[in-house]
C-alpha cells in the first residue's frame, strides 16, 4: 500500500478543512471510540465524513464476552468507564463507552446505514484484557475513585465494579484473562 496510505494525527474537521473537497473510498476507526470524550464526538466525526469518504470502516470491542476467561475483560470495561465519566479532564482510553448499538444509531442519525458487521472473537495473545483488568484490580484505581468521585453511591459502585472484576477472574483459576469480542462493520 506504501503511500496510498496516508497517517494523519490531527482533529477529523482540521484536517477535512485542509483537503479542501478531497474525497476517500474509505475512513476507517479502529479501536478509537472509546478515546473520544462523548458520543457527540463520534456523531460530529461521522457528520464531517458523509458526503467525503464512501464507506466508513469501524471496530471496537464490543462489551460481548463468546469466551468465558473475557468476561473480566467486559466488566473491567464497564468499572473504567464509570470511572473516567466522573472526571472530565481524562484522557483514559475508555471515556465513551459505546457499544454496537449505541455507534450504529449515531451512524445512521448522521446518514450511514450498515453496509455490513461482525463479532470477531480476538486471538488469545491480544491483550488488552488483561491490561484493563490488571489496571482496575490496581490499587491506584482505588486511589483515583477517592481523588475523583464525589458521590458516595458512585464510589461504592466502583468499589463494587472492582471485586467483580477481581471474582471473575478468580473463577478463571489459572487460565488467562481473554480479550472481549470486538464488533466490526462497514457503513455505507
Amino acid at each position: 500500500m506504501g503511500d496510498r496510505v496516508r497517517f494523519s494525527q490531527k482533529h477529523l474537521e482540521e484536517f477535512l478543512a485542509e483537503t479542501g473537497e478531497k474525497k476517500w473510498d474509505y475512513a476507517v476507526l479502529v479501536h478509537c471510540v472509546w478515546y473520544l470524550d462523548a458520543e457527540e464526538t463520534l456523531a460530529s466525526m461521522l457528520k464531517a465524513l458523509k458526503g467525503r469518504v464512501n464507506r466508513v470502516c469501524i471496530a471496537e470491542y464490543s462489551m460481548k464476552a463468546s469466551e468465558p476467561a473475557a468476561i473480566p475483560h467486559v466488566l473491567a470495561a464497564l468499572t473504567r468507564a464509570t470511572l473516567e465519566a466522573q472526571n472530565p479532564e481524562s484522557d483514559a482510553n475508555i471515556r465513551c463507552l459505546l457499544t454496537p448499538p449505541d455507534i450504529k444509531k449515531i451512524a445512521e442519525h448522521a446518514g450511514w446505514k450498515v453496509e455490513q458487521e461482525m463479532d470477531i472473537v480476538p486471538n488469545e495473545r491480544l491483550q488488552d484484557g488483561d491490561w484493563e483488568v490488571e489496571a482496575v484490580k490496581d490499587e491506584s484505581f482505588l486511589d483515583d475513585v477517592e481523588k475523583y468521585v464525589e458521590d458516595n453511591k458512585v464510589k461504592l459502585l466502583l468499589r463494587s465494579g472492582r471485586e467483580a472484576v477481581i471474582r471473575a477472574v478468580q473463577e478463571l483459576h489459572d487460565e488467562k484473562v481473554r480479550t472481549m469480542d470486538v464488533w466490526a462493520a462497514t457503513l455505507v
